[in-house]
């Protein structure tokens, strides 16, 4: 029965992944005329291959902000790849287009199949609703595939440093873990977020020793990536990696869009004193951020990893100024995650319309600020909006923005709830002894469906409620 279960569930997955697949594919090759950054990200590409790295960062214009190292490295081979086929085999800029829209493409994907196996040990069923909430996902297709944006590449690294964490703490998976987070920082700037999460997870589960050496060799693969630069023109690299646009919103619909009314007005002005939009947002997430480290550190058996995953994915989004409004997709699959009972710490009644949404909002923000025919109506974060649309769609983007804030504020209050009390069906004496047998050399997880191969979170071998 077991074996008759398992291998449906696979087809059930690969029939879900093919059909993501297959929706994806038509969009691939055409880049949308209005959007730059598909044609700026080639551009990156082939300057590398042609003049180096460090040519990329010094030829960048004003205005525009440069990738983490890893972005180009990436962009390189893919512009090298092009290089080697015949110029009549192009299609002009076709060939390098499908190459670079590809990356998200098969990055939603893997999402999609991590997120189906750390939910498998809650049944196939639950596999397979995770699996399509990725691949299935508008908000996901929307963004790779059609926009060309590489977003949830650096959310599966992401996303791969949560699983590593949440296997038990051995050299290799804190290794992974680091590593995993890492390249996620080094594809986008907005890969730290997960930061002060790793860093309190890994002292706490596997000590410092163990942890340093994580460190040490995210540290070394980083400082090979930024080689090119260390004999020159680091300084110009590392500003263009820090521009950002000076106003509270760019066209996020967070904390900022609902306090401006709509309004893209600057965060460099006084509020009090001193005090600015940008210094209260930067105050905002570093204290959100030292929250969820220490909810980690001293309630890491009771409130374990999804629930404070979601809230630090969401936090920069969420409270810092200068946001786009595709940086949510970050957040998606730990509130899929999260709803669907990944570790099993909370089973919140509320987590499944919450993750719906945030999947409508983040779809709403998308195509509201890159419409698929502008004549329906014009970017919402335009003062004078047109288009027949226009009006509904900006008051459906200050309805997602509320939706938004209201949906941060419930996770924090209940991580600080969950972080207060101990689960009923959960007990603390139950979790250390799991925790010590999977810690333990031979340490099995048979007879928990999925828990070694998924990756199932410490203590979960000592769960006792629902099956």
């Amino acid at each position: 029965m077991r074996a008759f279960v398992t291998r449906h569930e696979r087809l059930s997955i690969g029939l879900v992944l093919l059909l993501g697949l297959l929706i994806r594919l038509p969009a691939v090759p055409i880049d949308i005329e209005r959007v730059t950054d598909v044609r700026l990200f080639m551009d990156w590409g082939r300057t590398a291959r042609d003049l180096g790295f460090v040519a990329v960062s010094e030829r960048i214009a004003d205005g525009y902000g440069l990738y983490p190292p890893l972005s180009l490295w990436i962009l390189d081979a893919l512009a090298h790849i092009e290089s080697l086929v015949p110029v009549d085999l192009r299609g002009g800029d076709t060939l390098l287009i499908s190459m670079v829209k590809l990356l998200p493409v098969l990055a939603d994907l893997a999402i999609a199949l991590i997120v189906a196996s750390l939910v498998r040990g809650r049944g196939p069923v639950i596999a397979v609703v995770g699996c399509a909430a990725i691949a299935l996902n508008p908000a996901f297709i929307y963004l790779g595939a059609t926009w060309g944006q590489i977003d949830s590449v650096y959310t599966l690294g992401l996303l791969a440093a949560a699983a590593s964490m949440a296997r038990p703490a051995t050299m290799a998976t804190v290794t992974g873990a680091w590593v995993s987070w890492a390249m996620a920082a080094l594809i986008k700037v907005q890969g730290l977020l997960l930061a002060p999460l790793v860093l309190a997870a890994t002292l706490r589960d596997a000590g410092w020793r163990r942890a340093l050496v994580g460190m040490v060799v995210a540290g070394a693969i980083t400082l090979l990536l930024f080689s090119p630069w260390l004999g020159g023109g680091m300084a110009r690299y590392l500003e263009t990696m820090s521009r950002v646009e000076k106003l509270v919103t760019i066209n996020a619909m967070n904390l900022w869009y609902v306090a401006s009314l709509g309004d893209r007005t600057s965060d460099a002005r006084r509020l009090i004193g001193p005090v600015t939009p940008r210094i209260l947002g930067y105050v905002m997430v570093l204290a959100v951020a030292a929250f969820v480290a220490g909810v980690v550190w001293w309630r890491r058996n009771r409130v374990g990893l999804a629930l404070p995953i979601a809230v630090l994915s969401m936090a920069p989004y969420m409270v810092m100024t200068g946001m786009r409004g595709r940086y949510l997709l970050v957040a998606l699959p730990f509130l899929i995650l999260l709803a669907l009972g990944w570790d099993r710490r909370h089973v919140l009644p509320r987590a499944g319309l919450v993750a719906v949404t945030v999947v409508i909002t983040q779809t709403i923000n998308l195509l509201a600020f890159m419409p698929p025919d502008p004549a329906l109506w014009s970017r919402f974060t335009d003062r004078d909006a047109t288009g027949p649309l226009a009006p509904l769609v900006s008051t459906l983007a200050m309805a997602a923005s509320i939706a938004n804030v209201v949906v941060f504020v419930w996770l924090l209050v209940s991580l600080a709830r969950a972080a207060r009390q101990v689960p009923e069906d959960l007990h603390d004496t139950a979790e250390t002894d799991a925790q010590q047998r999977l810690e333990s050399p031979g340490a099995s997880t048979a007879g928990h469906p999925g828990g070694a191969m998924m990756g199932a979170p410490m203590g979960v071998a000592g769960y006792h409620g629902e099956p």
